[in-house]
């Protein structure tokens, strides 16, 4: 691939004449720059970073990869999928198939929507649209934000009611949705899709515990007083002060939980572990027990992607990418065939359609799609 092709690329972007698969590959190295880049550097701008980049970029022929230099790492990883697709977006044959689907068979991303389940039963649709109070529940009164964020404030009330009655509410995202709760305490919650959270109203004992299923990123107000426990299947997790996220998703093999910052506590059935920032510990439980390992230098990117808005593959296999897309999308995945081992690397935005998604995966050459209304099959 020269690197004049690249520049070619970068003109048909901007003239309109792109191809779907030239416009994801274009678009997804947009939205990896600006991770890490001035929001006012312009798109000619980072053309001219390539000529750094081109220098210290290899091409493997065994898996047509590219091997990024640590020194620039930063600036190579423009191009996101290219690791899974940049190759065959230029050397693909010409009878490679693409995504079949009809033309009314898209589907958007997910949305801020959750449900909100009272201690009494009662049950609130949790939306952007729906803003304002929503209940008083002894001293607590829950309003829901124009962001998608359901906020717990204590207010001067019976104090000794609130101690003998407590009150355990739960939120619940579907697949396609996600929301964030501001506890009592001020600790923050963002839930993945297809995730359960369940708390007390108001906490007043010597620990504040939270049952979580599924994926949520909590930043935590740390009480020494008042230890703050996320209970999942088969783990506790304690905060020492910290932002941390846990993947416990029933469908995966793992629990994965990730420290950004401070430290956690991590205690399965025979081992309790100490979390320093960037390690990961992964519990796996299974007919034969439990076993915990702990991943030193994790990639926190890819941990928490999916609350900075992206999908992030670090080598992950389709059936993988599959479930992530599933939960987002609300899609359900049917397989036929024989299906790829090939681990697949590369960052998108998940604010984008599912054809794109799709389509991007398909460059990689190793893939088919057919999208038919709610249901995605892999060839």
């Amino acid at each position: 691939m020269q690197k004049r092709k690249f520049y070619q690329l970068f003109d048909k972007y901007k003239a309109g004449e792109c191809t779907p698969d030239e416009i994801a590959f274009i678009e997804s190295w947009y939205f990896t720059y600006e991770d890490s880049q001035n929001e006012d550097i312009s798109l000619s701008d980072r053309k001219e970073d390539l000529d750094d980049v081109w220098k210290n970029l290899k091409v493997v022929s065994q898996r047509k990869q590219l091997v990024i230099w640590p020194r620039i790492v930063a600036a190579a990883s423009i191009l996101l999928f290219l690791s899974i697709g940049g190759y065959y977006l230029f050397h693909k044959p010409h009878n490679q198939p693409r995504l079949t689907q009809n033309k009314t068979d898209d589907i958007p991303p997910g949305v801020n929507k959750a449900v909100l389940t009272l201690s009494n039963g009662r049950k609130i649709l949790l939306t952007n649209a729906q803003t304002g109070k929503l209940a008083n529940q002894n001293n607590t009164v829950i309003s829901n934000t124009p962001k998608g964020q359901v906020v717990y404030t204590e207010v001067a009330g019976n104090a000794d009611l609130a101690l003998e009655q407590v009150l355990y509410n739960s939120i619940t995202t579907p697949n396609g949705g996600q929301y964030q709760v501001l506890l009592p305490d001020g600790s923050k919650v963002l839930l993945n899709a297809a995730s359960s959270l369940r708390y007390p109203t108001a906490f007043t004992g010597k620990e504040r515990k939270v049952e979580l299923t599924g994926e949520a990123y909590f930043e935590v107000i740390h009480n020494e007083a008042s230890p703050f426990l996320v209970i999942t299947a088969g783990q506790v997790v304690e905060d020492i002060g910290t932002h941390f996220n846990i993947n416990a998703y029933n469908d995966e093999y793992l629990i994965k939980t990730t420290l950004i910052d401070g430290s956690v506590k991590v205690s399965a059935k025979d081992r309790q572990v100490v979390l320093k920032p960037g390690q990961q510990s992964r519990l796996n439980i299974d007919s034969a027990g439990q076993s915990m390992t702990v991943i030193e230098n994790a990639n926190v990117e890819e941990a928490i992607a999916w609350k900075n808005g992206y999908f992030r593959f670090n080598n992950k296999k389709i059936p993988e990418i599959m479930r992530q897309l599933s939960r987002w999308y609300d899609v359900d995945i049917i397989y036929k065939g024989n299906i790829t081992n090939e681990g697949l690397n590369g960052k998108i935005s998940r604010y984008k359609n599912i054809s794109q998604i799709l389509q991007m995966l398909e460059s990689t050459g190793l893939v088919h799609f057919k999208l038919h209304g709610k249901e995605v099959t892999v060839i």
